[in-house]
Order: structure tokens, then sequence, then C-alpha cells
């Protein structure tokens, strides 16, 4: 009988979405979008940075991982959820 290895990681995965965003596509579809747009720019540039990488991001979702639980810590609570939005505004708590 052989014994097979099996390759094992452990990854941390963050998972993000827009808070209302049928409504706010039917209120101003093209704001919404521009808005969504620069929200994943500033995600994706944070995630980068913590040595993550987005995976996906449809929709209103972006789906990212992290090699380690300690980058998905440190970039998904101390630092995505402490900055400014893109228009200025400071995040919803």
């Amino acid at each position: 009988m052989s014994e097979e290895r099996v390759k094992r990681k452990l990854s941390a995965i963050l998972s993000a979405d827009v808070v209302g965003y049928s409504r706010m596509m039917g209120e101003d579809e093209v704001s919404t979008v521009r808005t969504l747009e620069a929200y994943r720019k500033v995600m994706s540039d944070l995630i980068e940075q913590f040595r993550g990488r987005v995976v996906d991001s449809p929709g209103d979702n972006l789906l990212s991982e992290f090699s380690s639980g300690n980058f998905r810590k440190k970039s998904g609570h101390q630092n995505i959820t402490e900055r400014r939005c893109p228009n200025g505004k400071k995040k919803r708590t």
C-alpha cells in the first residue's frame, strides 16, 4: 500500500461585499459602479500590501486569500476597516 502525501497550506480568506448594493444600484447605477471601482482599488492595494491576493471580485464582492492568518488579521481589521472611504467619508461602524 503506497502512502500518498497531501499538500496542505494554511490560508485566511477575506470576503467583503457592499451593504445596500441593490438599493444603491436602483438609485444611481453609474455613481454606484464608479464608487465600487474606487473601493475595489483601495481594497486591492491594501490586500497586496499585506501579501494577500485578490482571488475574484464578482458584482459587489471582493474575495481575497492570505497565506497566513496573521496577515488577514492585520489587513482585514487594523487597516482596511479603519481607512477612510475614497469619497472622504469615514467607514460605517
